[in-house]
């Protein structure tokens, strides 16, 4: 209800009250019904506020960072139907597909590897192994916040690029609604999606909503083919007056038969370019590469009569990772124009499998100091990683003419799997930021993280890392008017790192510094927003790769290309 809207009602009680005292007789009033708009909801393609960045709620224009915010109704209306489809289409963001599964997002030159669920960070560490997050289906998202540049105060470890934060729809519905749609496309693309909530109480203060689909086709390549399956499930439920529970399950199930891994041959091998045509694919008839995912989470958060608010969420996830899969590898061996001779293909079948367990606690409200009011946000958080990878091979394989090539490949001999390689992460972390009014114009955020992190990575060997670190942050907000701002920011930058230095010891974590200044602007009461921005970033103990052969020993990171071992030939994917 907005401030306006109350006062009408008010004005409308007082009368009916004063008409009730100067005429005794009995009146029928009217109903009125008063309606309002929630300033925290998503408003077409924007929402007027936001908690990404630094767990206060403040305007786009408030944050002294760039930030994007790809609404729901924005992918219905785009029709952004995964993750990758999403980001693609996110200013500031650019997707590098690896293959035909496999893709990479960046910011700023840096490969994003942040990934947060309603605030809950998941880290991808390691480029090598991919566990589908591009292939996520977006119709269980109320939104998609990206806050690019470094965003050490709520994330912890991890790059400047940008971090990427997920926000799951919630049983908000008191009444029973509902929808399905359906999709059709290239390539006999055809999907279907079932959203529907309803009332599981008498009252409403017990809510449900289920949302699934299924999605098949959409493939250009040849032999390849998609399919898509995906469901969530969540009840909210008010415990009282302020406090609201809710607990929800999310499952997404992936599955890719004859993907690529890498590309295409460029050239022939008297110099000539391949043009290939579009559907022409490099992957076996017996090739696929499978992603599932399931997670589980729980929120209880509470409103305090003072303005406070308080907040607690946790959450399990499992994801397996199946990829059985071959590449052409063709360095000195392309592939001859007339006959198609020359190229070998490599084969690795990899598994993986990734838990991840955390809980963030965090407290925001408002107070009061040297007579103004201001914010504050305190939390702490903790998070445990485990990554578990293995894999197995066969001898490769020579095929007789690769220009006109169906699929046809040998499957058979494979070996009993064996460990490849595993890696945990811990995290413990306390943080706190406040926004304090130093003038009506001018606004200041400055906050901290101490984060404990230890690491372990067992590859060929056993090694262990340990690292403690505070994260500063600062920034300044000032507004010209309603419309336009000035801001500028400051943060540190800290990741650790697996890559190991000439005598196989963990080099020190990448730390650094990131600086920002701009202008913001929200026109139409906020409804379209916009900024522009200049950024600098310095990073110390950046890894840089050494020749192998000036090396005696070869740890992580040493191994060269594939000549003839077809044991090594999956481990450069």
């Amino acid at each position: 209800m907005t401030l306006t809207a109350l006062a009408s009602a008010c004005v409308l009680a007082s009368g009916s009250a004063l008409a009730q005292t100067t005429d005794s007789r009995a009146q029928t009033l009217e109903t009125v019904t008063v309606t309002g708009t929630n300033l925290y909801d998503n408003i077409g393609y924007t929402r007027r506020s936001t908690s990404a960045g630094t767990g206060l709620t403040l305007t786009q224009k408030e944050l002294p960072q760039a930030i994007s915010i790809v609404t729901e109704q924005r992918i219905r209306d785009q029709n952004l139907d995964s993750i990758e489809e999403v980001l693609r289409n996110t200013t500031g963001i650019s997707a590098r597909n690896i293959d035909s599964e496999r893709v990479s997002f960046e910011s700023r030159g840096f490969r994003i590897n942040s990934f947060q669920y309603d605030g809950i960070p998941t880290l991808n560490r390691d480029g090598r192994w991919y566990f589908g997050e591009g292939r996520l289906n977006t119709a269980i998202y109320d939104r998609v916040e990206v806050i690019r540049g470094a965003n050490g105060l709520v994330t912890g470890s991890g790059n400047p690029g940008a971090s990427v934060n997920f926000v799951r729809k919630r049983a908000d519905s008191r009444e029973f609604t509902g929808s399905v749609s359906g999709t059709l496309g290239s390539w006999d693309k055809r999907g279907t999606t079932v959203d529907l909530s309803t009332p599981l109480s008498a009252s409403g203060d017990v809510r449900g909503r289920f949302i699934g689909g299924y999605e098949e086709g959409g493939a250009h390549l040849d032999r390849e083919d998609k399919r898509r399956t995906f469901g969530y499930g969540v009840i909210n439920a008010d415990v009282t007056d302020a406090t609201t529970l809710s607990l929800g399950f999310d499952y997404q199930d992936s599955h890719t038969s004859s993907p690529t891994w890498g590309g295409l041959p460029l050239w022939f091998s008297d110099g000539t370019p391949t043009n290939y045509s579009r559907s022409f694919s490099v992957a076996p008839d017996w090739s696929y590469y499978d992603f599932e995912s399931e997670k589980v989470f729980a929120e209880i958060s509470h409103q305090f009569d003072n303005g406070w608010q308080a907040r607690l969420v946790g959450t399990h996830e499992e994801t397996d990772m199946d990829g059985k899969l071959a590449y052409p590898y063709v360095e000195g061996a392309l592939p001859d124009r007339a006959d198609g001779s020359g190229v070998f293909f490599y084969t690795g079948w990899n598994r993986g499998h990734r838990e991840v367990d955390s809980v963030d606690a965090q407290a925001s409200g408002p107070f009061e100091l040297a007579g103004r009011e201001h914010e504050l946000v305190i939390g702490a958080s903790y998070s445990d990683q485990s990554n578990d990878y293995e894999n197995t091979f066969i001898d490769g394989f020579q095929v007789d003419d690769f220009n006109h090539w169906n699929g046809a490949a040998p499957n058979e001999g494979w070996a009993p799997f064996t460990p490849s390689e595993a890696s945990s992460t811990r995290q413990k972390a306390v943080y706190s930021a406040a926004r304090f009014s130093l003038a009506d114009p001018l606004t200041l955020i400055a906050g901290a993280r101490y984060t404990e992190w230890n690491g372990m990575t067992e590859f060929r060997r056993l090694d262990r890392q340990s690292q403690y670190e505070v994260t500063p942050y600062g920034g300044l907000v000032f507004d010209f008017n309603d419309t336009y701002s000035a801001f500028a920011s400051y943060t540190e930058i800290f990741e650790p790192q697996d890559y190991l230095d000439i005598n196989g010891r963990y080099l020190d974590p990448v730390v650094g510094k990131s600086y920002e200044t701009g202008l913001k602007a929200a026109w139409f009461d906020g409804l379209l927003n916009g900024s522009f921005s200049i950024f600098r970033i310095e990073q110390d103990n950046v890894a840089a790769a050494l020749p192998c052969r000036a090396r005696q020993a070869r740890p992580k990171r040493c191994i060269p290309p594939p000549k003839a071992s077809k044991a090594k030939a999956s481990k450069w994917s």
